[in-house]
């Protein structure tokens, strides 16, 4: 019963996670829409974003952490933004590891 219940979990944060990332694309479309957008802007989408996954970053572990991460790191290449100003590490790790 534990297994199907801890399956039954992740597969709930799955479809969380999925939605509240797909949120976090149609933001950086929606930066990258308006008029002479610069990174300070993304970077406010950022933490905006960010904030969406303070609701369930204490249930979140490190592994969640990492692949959501990835996915802001991605977003970013695309953007061809090379800084969240720290908050992505803040977000990982706890502190911003580049200070």
């Amino acid at each position: 019963m534990v297994v199907r219940l801890k399956k039954s979990l992740n597969n709930v944060m799955k479809s969380i996670l999925t939605q509240k990332i797909n949120k976090v694309a149609d933001g950086f479309v929606t930066v990258s829409e308006t008029d002479q957008f610069t990174d300070a802007d993304y970077q406010k989408q950022i933490k905006i974003d960010l904030e969406s996954f303070s609701a369930i970053n204490l249930s979140l572990d490190i592994k969640y952490r990492e692949i959501i991460y990835e996915y802001f790191k991605e977003l970013m290449d695309i953007a061809s933004l090379k800084s969240s100003d720290g908050q992505l590490n803040y977000f990982k790790y706890g502190f911003d590891s580049t200070v």
